[in-house]
């Protein structure tokens, strides 16, 4: 009775969700979405907490104007606790940094995995979604993170470098495995009407070809706003709020959160740390 007690408890605890933010290319604003989509699911009453993966290349840390000198490898070489990497903003923002040297999953070590277990198992105890912003593309440092998620969230652009980058992204994808729920924005289109054209061309070639489910969340359209944001180092939400963009992740926040509760079995804690165990005792061949 107290096995089953325990792990009935453990179900209600482990609460959140993990998303992957990925995109095909570099340069399509992924983090900065990333960061602006945290902030607007924080205004609606959720607690967010972001990772920066995107090894060697993140800037979480410049869109935010903060450092810290714990990392997520830090806590990964057993060199720091959880808590000891998680910053906290007035913004109500949680985030963790990356740092270099963070290695494929496969090629760690099983007490480097079992530490990386326990700290996600206990982040999703206290938040309602961990978001991981990857580094562009598919690489093997990241691509076995990826299929185990709860979501993606795909960001393009209307561009058809972007287009056909993140559309490669999504084959390597469902060629190596089966891809959760997967979501769309794009990103600095022109306008509401370009940003629909795209998705749903995108939406539909996935779908027709890779025989992959996806939803549209809605289109940011292109706005200084985002511009002087970065440059200002305060994210456009929190600076901007009454600006288009600000306005565009607003409402494909509330379309994110209408589509989630429109879920059923939304209530069942994340699978995320069980599909990577699997994978990772697979590929290790035990």
């Amino acid at each position: 009775m107290r096995d089953q007690a325990a792990g009935l408890r453990e179900m209600f605890e482990n609460k959140g969700k993990t998303m992957a933010v990925i995109s095909g290319k570099g340069g399509v604003g992924k983090s900065n979405i990333t960061l602006n989509f945290a902030l607007s699911l924080i205004q609606e009453g959720k607690k967010v907490l972001v990772i920066d993966l995107d090894i060697g290349m993140g800037n979480l840390h410049i869109l935010l104007g903060e450092n810290s000198k714990k990392t997520i490898v830090d806590f990964l070489e057993g060199d720091a606790d959880i808590n000891n990497i998680i910053n906290h903003n007035k913004m109500g923002l949680s985030f963790i940094f990356g740092g270099s040297g963070l290695h494929s999953i496969l090629e760690w070590s099983e007490a480097t995995f079992a530490r990386f277990e326990y700290g996600i198992k206990e982040l999703l105890k206290r938040y309602d979604y961990i978001l991981f912003d990857m580094g562009a593309g598919a690489t093997k440092d990241v691509i076995h993170l990826l299929l185990p998620m709860d979501y993606l969230l795909v960001v393009t652009t209307p561009e058809p470098t972007s287009i056909t980058d993140a559309y490669s992204l999504l084959k390597f994808l469902c060629g190596n495995g089966n891809p959760q729920k997967t979501f769309l924005i794009c990103n600095r289109a022109q306008s509401e009407k370009e940003g629909s054209s795209t998705l749903s061309r995108f939406k539909l070639a996935v779908e027709r070809f890779l025989q992959h489910e996806m939803t549209s969340l809605g289109t940011v359209v292109e706005d200084l706003a985002v511009r002087n944001s970065v440059i200002e180092q305060v994210p456009f939400m929190i600076r901007y709020p009454n600006s288009k963009a600000s306005k565009s992740v607003r409402r494909i926040t509330h379309h994110f959160l209408a589509d989630f509760q429109e879920q059923t079995g939304q209530t069942k804690p994340s699978q995320f740390l069980t599909r990577l165990q699997s994978l990772f005792f697979e590929r290790q061949g035990r």
